[in-house]
């Protein structure tokens, strides 16, 4: 499950929110109603929603980019922003012999028709992946 901006950002409480999306559908939700995959499923230090596998050659990132809310900090956006470009990173280094391609789940639309906020992932994300060879 991957966290959207109805899940806990747009809540009156979204730290509250958080917590209740972690213990209601995170990694424990997971393990009590689903066999253990066939694959190592690892999660972010840190930010438990953020998870990423690899299967047939293909890595699969999940990470925690919403489209809103508009009154987030700056600081708190970007510190989740750079924590979500450092987990597609890490991810696709530390596979990069094993994988041919990455599927990335995120709930913000792309580049002009999301919030302006994300425009550094989107743009940062291309930089890294044109590198990508």
């Amino acid at each position: 499950f991957i966290p959207g901006e109805e899940e806990w950002s747009m809540c009156p409480d979204p730290e509250e929110a958080t917590e209740a999306f972690a213990d209601i559908l995170g990694s424990s939700f997971v393990e009590a109603h689903w066999d253990p995959p066939s694959y190592e499923l690892v999660r972010m230090p840190g930010r438990p929603e953020n998870f990423a596998f690899v299967l047939r050659s293909v890595a699969y990132v999940g990470i925690n980019l919403v489209e809103g809310p508009e009154d987030e900090a700056e600081d708190m956006w970007r510190g989740r922003t750079v924590d979500n470009l450092s987990w597609v990173r890490t991810n696709v280094e530390s596979n990069l012999d094993a994988i041919n391609a990455l599927v990335l789940f995120g709930h913000s639309p792309v580049n002009k028709d999301g919030p302006v906020e994300n425009e550094f992932f989107w743009v940062n994300l291309k930089m890294y992946l044109q590198d990508w060879d």
